[in-house]
């Protein structure tokens, strides 16, 4: 302009530095000068999906802006982190997700559970007594210090409980009796069983133990009067001898 104002106007998702422009300037005795005027467009940040898993009726958390990026200049503002409620009419998405720290309920999701995030950027998953299995992705936002926004999504896993099977084994009288009771019990997917954590529950305790409460280690005996005793290695078989 005749002011000596310079604009420049990035073509649309330009950014970098240009090639500088060169200018000139007079003073009132027409003696002249010269130099460059470059302009720098900043990139808009780069938000990424996060993901956790977790067992039954646990809480979840990711920090959302740990693997997230602003560009070089710039710095990711984490009070900025916003969800999307996805239980709204219509469902929110980004860049208009709206539920940040302040909010009092965060995004409840009917039959699965309820997300909040605080102001580092923490998203904590509350699931559903009882709900298991992996909900629909959650939309998120970040913005820059120069309110610049990415979005991205979190999506928490819950892992069911492994599952156990009846065992039965017969015998001669007198004769010891042994099964792996490990073998035709399961884990979900994505867990694996832990043959060491095998517990008996001692019926002669007063009240008697019932699961998830058993006591009886490997390495340890369980013995039942008038019955016999029951042993159970880190390996998971258990070996019941009988009384003679």
């Amino acid at each position: 302009s005749n002011t000596g104002v310079v604009t420049f106007t990035p073509v649309t998702g330009y950014t970098g530095t240009p090639t500088p422009v060169s200018y000139q300037v007079y003073d009132s005795m027409g003696q002249k000068a010269t130099a460059t005027y470059s302009p720098t467009v900043i990139g808009v940040p780069v938000a990424s999906p996060n993901a956790t898993s977790g067992p039954r009726n646990t809480d979840q958390t990711s920090n959302l802006v740990t693997n997230d990026a602003a560009a070089a200049g710039t710095t990711l503002v984490a009070s900025s982190v916003k969800l999307c409620d996805i239980s709204a009419s219509p469902a929110e998405s980004a860049p208009n997700c709206t539920v940040g720290s302040s909010s009092s309920t965060g995004v409840v999701v009917p039959n699965v559970g309820t997300y909040t995030v605080d102001a580092n950027g923490v998203v904590t998953f509350t699931p559903v007594n009882g709900y298991t299995g992996t909900p629909t992705a959650l939309p998120y936002q970040i913005a820059d210090n120069l309110s610049q926004v990415a979005n991205s999504t979190y999506t928490p896993t819950v892992i069911p409980p492994p599952t156990a099977t009846p065992n039965t084994t017969t015998g001669a009288k007198n004769q010891t009796q042994t099964i792996n009771i490990v073998v035709d019990d399961s884990a979900a997917t994505g867990t694996t069983l832990v043959a060491s954590s095998v517990r008996l529950c001692d019926p002669a305790t007063s009240p008697a133990e019932v699961a998830p409460n058993c006591s009886i280690a490997p390495g340890a005996t369980l013995t039942v009067a008038n019955v016999g005793t029951y042993a159970v290695t880190s390996a998971g078989q258990i070996t019941f001898t009988p009384m003679n």
